[in-house]
Parts: structure tokens; C-alpha cells; sequence
């Protein structure tokens, strides 16, 4: 039986579906580096963190019946279909790989029990006494291996197929790797004794077998019974709350009913069985996400940041051109109309800019105001969660056209616009919204003209709102606290010179003042001529005074620039990559009588329609009526056995969908492949904690 390389990997990987960029990218070379994302670090330290980040032991069964034939069509063994799929779930950038500490253990039998140390004949893999660890949990020195997953995929490429691809040789003695699995959990917690985490460290196993567990010797299935791993896997379960989780693969019924005793003295209730390889994944990732909801993440102490954007809101923003060849800009040209795309398109924006794999709008809390007149220093969207639906409204010239007042909002003067209230129906927005625009007066064929840029004016209102809502905030019982720890951010989107409507030191005041007291400002010049030195200069002293020197300021010509210039500022947020994200639906966060989104709780609707049966139309099945999409639907998943031990199961339903990763944990990312590219909705999260993305 010759091993996995070259066009093996690359035919495994495409014909079955199991492998993303990065499980293809080990496919065909064996290594695979992580790459950085966003502005965390591409592996975030567990001292980062405020929880422990667990410890999960991969048992790989290396029986020689691994050898058998099980992808008939690519004549391929269920040895090398496991070895893919384990790595796609583990490679670099993977939810376990980031969130987790993992390890490796293969295991067969031992040929003298009576005698320590004793390899199987021939077997030249690495197997003492029926096991052989291949990747350990930390150094042996006290620290601990984090984002380990390259090790478990160099592991796995330097492994042969057992016995060389012998179908004889290796039996399944699975008790013996449960309790070589105790011993080194045992050393491990001895080793890291001072660990302060509340909760303490978790410790979970993966049982990964093609048979029915054999005794010591590796001869007969199911006897003695004193061998049989239920036993240990119970104990493990009942004195340290550790779980076991077990896929049989292609096993006869006598062995999948002993793989569903395993699992469910293991506190995991029945193992999952895959018959077929392009299972297998399936399996693996209901695994991951049973793994990622077993626990819950400790609220952020600082919550996210927020970030509050100020928007020009002069009457130059609606035209094109300057001076007297000045015009009113059509649909999609003006400066307002690219700043609003580049903020909330409703297909791609800067909500959906991703942090190691998260939205943007998932790691934020994000606001908007605008300045223009003296009254038209607004607050458009007050700090929240998932408001890219807002910000569109708030800034959509439509929302504001109405007759007999506009008629077009894209047609030039004279236009009296009508501003709406966002909260009131349609469309009854939780967080307090106003739509706004500005003035465009005038004849008829001439640029829009009648708000200044007041731009002191908007400073000041960002700062007096920060200061209100700060302190409103600091309740431990507003939906979204804050603390002393809480970051702000402002960003300024600049059309023009302000020397006509502000002073400088009206500028540098609140700039300044908001700076003392850890609040960047950042602008960015939108359009502005970029050969005025004193344009330029008003900006650098903008900059300056907002950050107290630190930050640039940055210019953007078009739209496009625009954005690379926000995702820029976006990378430097100072983002806790343990934080509890926001989730943020595909649907409308648009009607419900709570704060968008609905803080995180699970629930048993399948999101078809109204899945409580109450007739109240709610059509994400997550109960808050707003269709973002929060159902799990189906029943309770008893492959994780949430909720029926007393060390605080989540109760989480899968139903008849794909699994879908919560994401708990240190590191804050992932979610289920957006793309569905994952035949087998095997998840390649990226991310560490990061936490999740839920979507419909």
C-alpha cells in the first residue's frame, strides 16, 4: 500500500470535497505556514485571552483494517481518507488549530502487556506498548504548543500507512489509549498547576476508529470485558467532566453499537457514524462545532470597540465639479453617494470586511452622524451592532425624497428634503436612526448649494454624545455595558477646506480634548484637492490634534480609495480577540422590540417560517422576528450531549443543517464556509477564538 503524496492528495482532496484553500494547500505539499489577518496577530497568545484555552487529544485509530479499501472509485483506504480529513480540520488558521491546544495519538495494541516498552514486529512507525503520542499539548518544559495544527499535519505526512499497508498486523486495543490519554491529561495538569483560569482548563478527547475495540493483545473483538473503553472513558467523564467524542467509520453493527457505548459513557450520548468517506467530514465537523459549543466565552470586559463615523455633510458632497462648473452629481457620482456605498453597500462594505475571517460589523459596535449647518450637526445612527441596514437608510437619498419636496433625489435643485425617523414603521429600527442630507437649493440646472461645513460642530457632537452614551452605557444592565477599558475610535470623511466655517481652534478644542482622554480621531479626504497646501495642511493638523500626533491623515480620490483607506483604519482597532461577537444575520436587523442583535441564545426553530407555531411570522426561527437568521432548527444535538451533565451544557439544535461552529473560545473567529464550498460542510474556520459567524 504506497502512501498519500503528490496527485493522490491532490485527487483525495478535489473528488471528495473535503479540503478549502488551506486543507488543499497541505494536500499538495504537506505544509502549510498560517497567513495574517486583519489587525490581530495570526496566532493570539493564550495570556491574551481570559479563558483557558482547552486541550483536545486526537485518537487516530492505526489498526491495520485502516488499510482496507473505502473510496473504491480513487482506490483509496480509510487511512488516507482519515489523514485528509483530520488535517483539514486541524491545519493552520482552522478553528481547532487556533483555538485549541492539539494533540496527536495513534494507537494499536500491545504484543506483551507483561513487558514495558514492546513494539509490534515489524511495525516501524513509533507504537510502545500499543500507542505512540506524536504531538503533545506543550514542550515538556512548561509551555504550552499554541496554534499547533502545522505539527499534527507534519505528523500526519510523515506517517506511513499502518504496517505499509498491511491489512494484518495492528489491532484496536482502544482501552489502552484512552488510559495512555489520563496519564498524559494527569502530567499535563500536574505540569501547568498554577494555571489561574475561571473555568478551569478543559480537557476533551476525539475517538476517530474503523472497528470494535479488541483486548490488549489486538486478537478479539469486544472481550475481555474488563478492556472494553467505555470504562475509561466513563471515568474520565465522571471524575473530571472530560468528554469523548467517537466517529466509527464503515463499521459493522456490532461495532458502531459498541462506538455509540463509548461515546456515551464519554458524556457524548452516541458516536457519529460515517459509512461513507465523503461523510467522514460531515462527521468531523458536527465534532468541531459540538467542541466549540461545550463552552460558553466570558463576556468582554471592555466590549467591543466602537467607532463612530462623521461624515461631510456640505451641500459640495452632492455635486461634482467646483465653483462654477459645479453640477449636481447623477446616481453613484457624488461624494455622498460613495461614502455611503463604501460604508454600507448592500453587497459589499465595509461591514463585511473581515478580521481573521470575522465581518467587521461582528467585531463593532458602529455609529454615524453628519455635519453640515449649525442645526445639521446629527447623530444618524447611535453606536450598535449590526447597523449596516441603518446606515443605509440614514443615508440613502431616497429615504429622504419625498413629495411634494423631491421628487428626484438625484436631480439637482431645488430639492426640500424630508428626514425621516428610522425607529417609527416602516422600518421600526431598535436603535435610534435618522435619515439625512444636504441641502440642495438653488435654481434648477446649478450645483446644489446651502450647507456649510461646520466641522467644530461635529466634533463637538461626537464628543458630547461619546460622554452620554458612555455614561448610559456604564450600567450593567444596558444591553451592550461598557467600561473604563471601552475603546472609541472616530473617523472623520472630509470633502473640503473648513477656514470658511471653522476656526482652527475650534477644531483642535474638542479634538484634542477627546484625544486626553484615549479617543482617536482619524480623516481621511474624500475627493479634495490633493495639490492645495493648505487643504493638505488642515487635514495633517486634524490628524495630529486627534491623535495627539500618532496617525496619518489619508486622502482618497475615488471610492475604491476611499475604502482601502477605512479598512486600513479598521486593521489598527484594538480589537479583544476574546471577546463575545455580535451576531449578525444575513436578513434586515430591522423590527424587533429589542436591541439589534438580539444577544445570543440559542434556539429550536429551524427557521422556516414561524417555527413556534404562535403565528407571529418570525421568520429566522431565532424568536426576535427581525429574520437575521439565528435558528439552529431540529432537536436537541445529542452528539454533544449539551445540557445533560452538570458542567453546563449549551443545549444546541442542528437539525437537519450542517453544523454550524459557535466559535467559543480564545481567538474569536469563524463560522461555517459562506461560500458552501465544503461538500461535506466541513469547517475550516479561521481563527482563534474569534468567535463566530451565525448565519441563515
Amino acid at each position: 500500500m504506497r502512501r498519500l503524496v503528490g496527485d493522490n492528495w491532490r485527487r483525495l482532496a478535489l473528488q471528495l470535497g473535503l479540503l478549502t484553500g488551506v486543507g488543499l494547500a497541505f494536500a499538495l505539499s504537506a505544509r502549510q505556514q498560517p497567513a495574517s489577518a486583519g489587525g490581530m496577530d495570526e496566532c493570539p497568545a493564550e495570556s491574551e485571552c481570559s479563558i483557558a484555552k482547552p486541550n483536545v487529544m486526537l485518537l487516530l485509530d492505526y489498526s491495520t483494517s485502516m488499510n482496507l479499501e473505502w473510496d473504491l472509485l480513487n482506490q483509496l483506504s480509510r487511512w488516507e481518507v482519515a489523514v485528509v480529513a483530520i488535517a483539514d480540520i486541524t491545519a493552520p488558521g482552522t478553528y481547532l488549530s487556533q483555538t485549541t491546544h492539539l494533540a496527536l495519538l495513534r494507537f494499536g495494541h500491545d504484543p506483551d502487556p507483561d513487558a514495558p516498552g514492546t513494539v509490534i514486529p515489524d511495525e516501524t512507525s513509533g507504537l510502545v506498548d500499543g500507542q505512540v503520542i506524536d504531538v503533545a499539548w506543550d514542550d515538556g518544559n512548561g509551555a504550552y504548543l499554541e496554534c499547533n495544527g502545522q505539527a499534527i499535519l507534519d505528523a500526519l505526512a510523515a506517517t506511513p500507512a499502518p504496517m505499509q499497508g498491511s491489512q494484518f498486523g495492528i489491532g484496536t486495543w482502544t482501552k489502552g489509549a484512552l488510559d495512555a490519554t489520563a496519564v498524559e491529561i494527569a502530567a499535563t495538569k500536574a505540569d501547568h498547576a498554577n494555571d489561574e483560569f475561571e473555568p478551569a482548563r478543559a480537557y476533551l478527547n476525539l475517538v476517530l476508529t474503523d472497528s470494535a475495540w479488541t483486548g490488549v493483545d489486538g486478537s478479539t473483538p469486544l472481550i475481555p470485558a474488563d478492556q472494553d473503553p467505555a470504562i475509561s472513558a466513563a471515568a474520565l467523564f465522571d471524575q473530571q467532566a472530560i468528554r469523548t467524542y467517537v466517529i466509527a467509520l464503515a463499521g459493522d453493527p456490532q461495532a458502531e453499537a459498541a462506538a455509540d457505548q463509548l461515546a456515551d459513557a464519554g458524556g457524548t450520548t452516541q458516536a457519529i457514524h460515517a459509512s461513507a468517506p465523503a461523510q467522514l467530514g460531515e462527521a468531523l465537523g458536527a465534532v468541531v462545532s459540538a467542541i466549540a459549543n461545550s463552552w460558553e466565552p466570558p463576556p468582554c470586559v471592555a466590549g467591543p470597540v466602537r467607532v463612530m463615523f462623521l461624515l461631510d455633510g456640505s451641500s459640495e458632497m452632492l455635486n461634482l465639479g467646483e465653483g462654477p462648473d459645479a453640477a449636481p452629481a447623477a446616481l453613484g457620482e457624488g461624494r455622498w453617494d460613495q461614502a455611503r456605498d463604501a460604508l454600507a453597500n448592500e453587497n459589499f462594505s465595509l461591514f463585511d470586511y473581515e478580521i481573521n475571517m470575522v465581518p467587521l460589523e461582528e467585531l463593532t459596535h458602529l455609529g454615524l452622524a453628519s455635519f453640515g449647518e449649525p442645526d445639521e450637526a446629527k447623530i444618524l445612527v447611535q453606536y450598535a451592532a449590526c447597523a449596516r441596514d441603518n446606515f443605509r437608510f440614514a443615508l440613502d437619498p431616497q429615504t429622504s425624497c419625498e413629495q411634494p419636496g423631491c421628487d428626484d433625489p438625484w436631480g439637482g435643485p431645488p430639492i426640500a428634503w424630508t428626514f425621516q425617523d428610522g425607529t417609527e414603521d416602516p422600518p421600526g429600527f431598535d436603535t435610534p436612526t435618522q435619515s439625512h442630507m444636504p441641502q440642495c437649493a438653488g435654481e434648477d440646472g446649478e450645483a446644489c448649494q446651502g450647507s456649510g461645513r461646520y466641522l467644530h460642530l461635529g466634533l463637538e457632537l461626537l464628543a458630547a454624545n461619546q460622554a452620554s452614551y458612555h455614561a448610559a452605557a456604564q450600567d450593567p444592565m444596558a444591553p451592550f455595558p461598557t467600561t473604563a477599558e471601552t475603546s472609541y475610535v472616530n473617523v472623520v470623511i472630509l470633502a473640503g477646506r473648513h477656514d470658511a466655517w471653522s476656526t482652527d481652534a475650534q477644531i483642535q478644542t474638542p479634538l484634542q480634548a477627546m484625544a486626553n482622554d484615549g479617543i482617536t480621531t482619524r480623516v481621511i479626504g474624500l475627493g479634495v484637492d490633493a495639490n492645495d497646501p493648505v487643504m493638505l495642511a488642515q487635514l495633517q493638523d486634524i490628524a495630529d490634534w486627534g491623535s495627539g500626533g500618532t496617525a496619518p491623515h489619508m486622502l482618497a480620490a475615488t471610492q475604491v480609495d476611499l475604502e482601502i483607506a477605512l479598512v486600513s483604519i479598521m486593521d489598527e482597532l484594538p480589537f479583544d480577540p476574546c471577546c463575545a461577537l455580535n451576531e449578525c444575520g444575513l436578513g434586515p436587523n430591522l423590527t424587533t422590540n429589542e436591541p439589534d442583535p438580539v444577544p445570543q441564545e440559542e434556539s429550536s426553530g429551524d427557521g422556516d417560517g414561524d417555527p413556534s407555531g404562535d403565528g407571529d411570522g418570525d421568520p429566522a426561527g431565532d424568536g426576535d422576528g427581525d429574520g437575521d437568521g439565528d435558528g439552529d432548527g431540529g432537536e436537541a444535538d445529542t452528539l454533544a450531549g449539551e445540557g445533560e451533565s452538570d458542567d453546563g451544557g449549551s443545549g444546541t439544535g442542528t437539525g437537519d443543517d450542517a453544523p454550524v461552529l459557535e466559535g467559543r473560545g480564545c481567538s474569536c473567529a469563524t463560522g461555517p464556509d459562506p461560500e458552501g464550498r465544503l461538500a461535506s460542510a466541513l469547517m475550516l474556520l479561521g481563527v482563534l477564538a474569534l468567535r463566530r459567524r451565525r448565519r441563515r
